[in-house]
């Protein structure tokens, strides 16, 4: 009821809704619409832009190399990155205007990336490091690929000292570059290959590809008046064929649920195992 009323009430165009107990599928429901201007009503097989839910899936992927011992949590980023290698932190500006940096305390590592304390920034706020990322185009909009970001990250000051502070960033895009480093694949089709094929996720892909365009929910925005307006132009869609972790995934209700149930079983699904039970433990 209550979500029926959200829907009745103008504040969101459709949702679909799953719910799994004890293995078993026992809610799971379309409401409201997929497309409001032409009344399509949402299905539960439609697909949708995971945006930032791409990030567990990133992790999981990296924590598969962790098992195969190709690093330790506590390695330093700079040990597989080098463009790392002299990186300062953010203290301010002078009275003259220019940028004064600090040495780092300890360096950034793995284990910061995964949880959000390396010192990056997100880019989208009002921190002056912020400012200084959308000068070197770290947005996910403009970026082109991983590498690009990497050099562009090995450029610009981290925000506050490594484990100091937790700030919502781009560390998953170092996560999607280290998987590349040690499995010697493109982040793309090592996720297809280690998680999405071995869980039957044959709804979960990159972007908005055009030969399934027609199976997206549409994007709605506020339209500063209490309602909800529709997004013209589908940024997203670029994600097609710029792989990242920040952001763009798409995926269906029903294929992220599988992924889940592959957490809360402890790493295994329908007896397809992605990660060990202690591994999913580490990450809870």
């Amino acid at each position: 009821r209550a979500i029926q009323q959200e829907v009745d009430a103008g504040n969101i165009a459709g949702i679909v809704v799953a719910v799994a107990r004890h293995g078993q599928l026992v809610h799971n429901k379309a409401y409201g619409f997929a497309d409001r201007e032409n009344r399509q009503p949402m299905t539960t097989e439609k697909l949708f832009r995971l945006y930032s839910m791409t990030k567990p899936i990133t992790s999981v992927a990296l924590l598969t190399l962790y098992e195969q011992g190709l690093f330790q949590l506590t390695d330093p980023l700079d040990k597989y990155i080098p463009q790392f290698s002299d990186l300062k932190v953010f203290a301010g500006y002078d009275n003259s205007g220019n940028m004064i940096l600090e040495p780092l305390k300890r360096k950034p590592t793995i284990q910061d990336a995964f949880r959000h304390t390396a010192g990056l920034s997100g880019g989208l706020g009002n921190h002056a490091v912020d400012a200084i990322y959308r000068e070197h185009g770290l947005m996910m909009f403009q970026l082109d690929s991983l590498s690009q970001e990497i050099e562009q990250l090995g450029k610009v000051p981290l925000r506050y000292q490594p484990g100091e502070q937790w700030v919502y960033g781009l560390n998953h895009d170092i996560q999607a570059y280290l998987v590349e480093v040690f499995s010697g694949m493109p982040f793309g089709e090592y996720l297809e290959e280690v998680i999405f094929e071995p869980l039957g996720m044959q709804d979960t892909m990159f972007g908005v590809p055009r030969n399934r365009a027609n199976d997206f929910a549409r994007v709605y925005q506020p339209n500063g008046d209490g309602g909800l307006q529709a997004e013209e132009e589908d940024r997203y869609a670029r994600f097609t064929d710029h792989h990242f972790a920040t952001l763009s995934l798409s995926s269906s209700t029903g294929d992220y649920l599988k992924f889940a149930r592959m957490l809360l079983g402890g790493g295994e699904l329908d007896g397809v195992r992605i990660l060990g039970r202690k591994t999913v433990e580490i990450m809870s």
